[in-house]
């Protein structure tokens, strides 16, 4: 993602999970900044919900990188970036 400003933004990840909690190592520019963010169920795997964590982004191009920990991950429908 390119954002315009050094500064925090959070990130909000969409999914859906039909039981248990899957966290997710998240990664921003190659950097663990949450070693398991937790994706509680939402019911479905087509049922939406959102998670949020709030990082500092660099001015231009940023990578973030979501990892299943362990047997897999929640279903990921889209990252949401909003400037705090």
């Amino acid at each position: 993602m390119n954002v315009g400003t050094l500064r925090q933004y959070e990130l909000q990840f969409r999914y859906g999970l039909e039981s248990g909690d899957r966290p997710l190592e998240i990664k921003v520019n190659g950097q663990i900044v949450e070693s398991g963010l937790s994706f509680p169920a939402t019911g479905s795997w087509s049922t939406w919900e959102t998670v949020s964590t709030v990082q500092i982004l660099n001015a231009g191009i940023n990578t973030v990188r979501a990892t299943a920990i362990g047997y897999s991950g929640a279903n990921l429908d889209h990252l949401k970036v909003i400037s705090q």
